[in-house]
C-alpha cells in the first residue's frame, strides 16, 4: 500500500516536472496594448521582447500560464486573428463572421481542453463581438473586469468558465 502511495505521488509531481524539462512548453502572456484597447497575448522572446521596448503602448501584465507551441495528446490550437483595424481575435473554434473580416496571424499556441496533472483552469470574458478577449486563471480577476467594463463602458462582457486549461505558471518573483 505504501509503494503504490508512492507512485501515486510520483506520478502527480512528473507531468510538472516533465513538462519543464519540455522545450514547446512555453509561457502564455498577457499585455494591455493601450492604443487598441485591448488585451493581447504572446510568447516567446520575439513579439513580448519588442512589445516590452514600448512601454506606453504595451503593458506587461502577467504569464497566464504554461501552453505549448507543439500539438500535445488533448491540445487545440488557440488561434490569432487580426482585424482589418488591428484588432484581435483569440478563439479555439472559430465562427465564421470572424473570417469574414480578419487575417490568420502566425500565433502557434496549444491548450488543453480538460483539466489534467499541473494543469489549472483558464476563463475568460470578452466584449460581445469577441474583441478584447481577457484569459485569466482567476475566476474572481474575470468578473472583476466584467463589472469594470459594465461600469465604466456600459457593456455587458460574455464570460466562460474552464475556457481552456494550461499548465500552472511558475510563481513569480
Amino acid at each position: 500500500m505504501r509503494h503504490l502511495l508512492t507512485a501515486a505521488l510520483l506520478l502527480c509531481w512528473a507531468a510538472p516536472l516533465a513538462a519543464q524539462d519540455d522545450p514547446a512548453i512555453t509561457p502564455l502572456y498577457r499585455f494591455w496594448d493601450a492604443q487598441k484597447e485591448e488585451h493581447v497575448y504572446s510568447y516567446g522572446e520575439g513579439e513580448p521582447g519588442d512589445w516590452r521596448k514600448n512601454p506606453t503602448r504595451f503593458q506587461d501584465e502577467t504569464i497566464i500560464g504554461l501552453g505549448s507551441t507543439e500539438e500535445k495528446p488533448g491540445t487545440v490550437r488557440l488561434w490569432r486573428a487580426v482585424r482589418r483595424d488591428g484588432k484581435h481575435y483569440f478563439y479555439i473554434v472559430g465562427d465564421p463572421k470572424i473570417m469574414e473580416d480578419s487575417k490568420i496571424e502566425a500565433f502557434v499556441m496549444y491548450v488543453w481542453r480538460k483539466p489534467g496533472s499541473g494543469r489549472v483552469a483558464v476563463h475568460a470574458c470578452a466584449m460581445p463581438d469577441g474583441l478584447d478577449p481577457f484569459f485569466d486563471p482567476d475566476f474572481e480577476a474575470v468578473k472583476k473586469l466584467t463589472k469594470e467594463t459594465a461600469t465604466s463602458k456600459g457593456v455587458k462582457r460574455v464570460v466562460v468558465r474552464n475556457s481552456f486549461y494550461l499548465m500552472e505558471a511558475p510563481a513569480e518573483e
